[in-house]
């Protein structure tokens, strides 16, 4: 879900778009321990009218349903993945 700061936004169910962020660092010396600050811009080139990369561009907030894709995941740790989801199902059993 991404929701813009708008008041009374409208409300649209969207696709997950092709979108990601830029991210860097900033540092900043002083004092006795600094700081450092994670920034990131918003980058998109999906401009398909359903997708949620431009209902938050037109100001919507936009719920785009997601199916995760396990498969990306080292062979290792999905067992561990199977065991969360097995955790998931039970407590959404009893709901």
């Amino acid at each position: 879900m991404n929701i813009p700061n708008a008041e009374n936004p409208p409300l649209l169910v969207t696709k997950h778009g092709k979108a990601a962020y830029r991210y860097w660092y900033e540092n900043e010396v002083g004092g006795e321990l600094g700081f450092c600050w994670l920034r990131g811009e918003y980058e998109t080139n999906d401009l398909l009218p359903d997708t949620d990369a431009i209902a938050i561009k037109n100001g919507c907030v936009s719920i785009a349903p997601l199916k995760p894709s396990f498969s990306a995941f080292p062979l290792d740790s999905r067992a561990h993945i199977a065991d969360l989801c097995e955790r998931i199902n039970k407590i959404e059993a009893h709901l």
